[in-house]
């Protein structure tokens, strides 16, 4: 487990991409001192902890899953899933707010042009994982999931050939 996934915690080279700020780094059955996460990439549970001090949860590999998706709709489209006309009004955490996607609340929409990077099926994931899996962990997709959805995505990508810099062309 992470336990603070971010993009300021992914380091990219050479089409690879390396966590660092390990001192976060723990298996889950290992409870931390305190709750670790950057605000608009904990997940939810996770963001409440720190408000709430009644509350016991913890880092866990579904809270990891909840980040990693939030850094790969980043990614792909530019923009935080969260990061709609809603979190222009001074809310502190984006994650409170709908998806900017989402499919029963459109209060959070994204003023922007949304670019189309993403595959059905990876939308699907992304959908189920912010809207069903925002409130319960439980309910959010798995990594190998997510990474089944990426690397089948990243075989509809059509490399340029006549870009000498392998520009590529979705």
């Amino acid at each position: 487990m992470y336990g603070d996934l971010n993009l300021n915690n992914v380091f990219y080279k050479d089409n690879s991409a390396f966590l660092i700020d390990a001192d976060n780094v723990r298996y889950e059955s290992e409870k931390a001192m305190c709750v670790i996460f950057t605000p608009n990439y904990g997940a939810l549970e996770i963001s409440q902890t720190s408000k709430n001090s009644d509350t016991t949860n913890y880092n866990t590999m579904l809270s990891d899953t909840f980040s990693f998706a939030i850094i790969a709709y980043e990614l792909l489209n530019m923009v935080h899933p969260f990061d709609g006309n809603g979190a222009d009004g001074g809310v502190e955490n984006f994650i409170e707010l709908p998806w900017i996607e989402d499919s029963e609340n459109d209060s959070n929409r994204s003023c922007g042009l949304l670019p189309f990077f993403l595959t059905r099926d990876l939308k699907n994931l992304l959908a189920q994982c912010f809207e069903e899996g925002k409130k319960d962990p439980l309910k959010r997709p798995t990594m190998p999931l997510f990474i089944e959805s990426l690397e089948k995505a990243s075989l509809q990508v059509l490399e340029c050939e006549n870009c000498s810099d392998r520009k590529s062309v979705v």
